[in-house]
């Protein structure tokens, strides 16, 4: 998942962001492209992105497709595919 630079430190904060609100890869300030170019290849990848106020509008396989989309552009932007 990608997050804010800025975020509530507090235990509460982060917990809060940690079981509600991730966002999808390239939607935050997090360096996930960097940090992809280091794993090796063929490490097996998930996406976990817990986002509660758009469960509260968008269905599970909207947001599933959401997750996708954004995964590939990431995977994409570091010459790596899904396979």
């Amino acid at each position: 998942c990608d997050g804010h630079a800025e975020y509530d430190a507090s235990d509460a904060g982060l917990i809060d962001v940690a079981r509600n609100e991730r966002l999808f890869a390239g939607e935050g300030d997090i360096d996930l492209a960097g940090i992809l170019g280091a794993v090796p290849d063929g490490v097996m990848l998930s996406v976990e992105v817990p986002k509660r106020t758009l469960a509260a509008t968008v269905d599970a396989a909207g947001r599933a497709r959401r997750g996708l989309e954004t995964t590939e552009r990431l995977l994409a932007s570091v010459g790596r595919s899904r396979s």
